[in-house]
């Protein structure tokens, strides 16, 4: 007679139920962050995450990341105007903001600094 082995799932995988992947879907929808830098930042697997997406949301991802984006309040954004680097790179900024996808804003001038806090507060 010849036995099956049994498949031992790790403990990790036994706690990823639906309603752990759906709370990570959600949480992913309204950071806007993309995919794997969203995985690293939560240690989750990247290809079982992609996975869980498709499964739960039936590939609408992208209409749940559109509902919530449309349920944010409008934020007016500021003319930007692009100048070649004219400060030394010794020079340190006012200000330096972070933003969730990575980009970096370093501020220098005060009037500048003053605009943004007015709008953001």
């Amino acid at each position: 007679m010849q036995t099956i082995p049994v498949k031992k799932y790790s403990p990790r995988y036994v706690a990823e139920d639906n309603a752990f992947w759906q709370r990570h879907i959600t949480a992913f929808s309204v950071s806007g962050m993309k995919r794997n830098a969203y995985c690293k930042m939560h240690d989750v697997n990247y290809d079982r995450f992609c996975y869980w997406i498709k499964r739960l949301t039936d590939g609408t991802a992208k209409k749940i990341k559109r509902r919530v984006a449309a349920s944010l309040p409008s934020v007016p954004l500021l003319p930007v105007q692009l100048k070649p680097r004219s400060v030394p790179d010794e020079v340190t900024p006012l200000c330096t903001v972070n933003f969730k996808n990575g980009s970096v804003l370093h501020i220098h001038q005060e009037r500048a600094l003053a605009v943004l806090l007015e709008r953001w507060n």
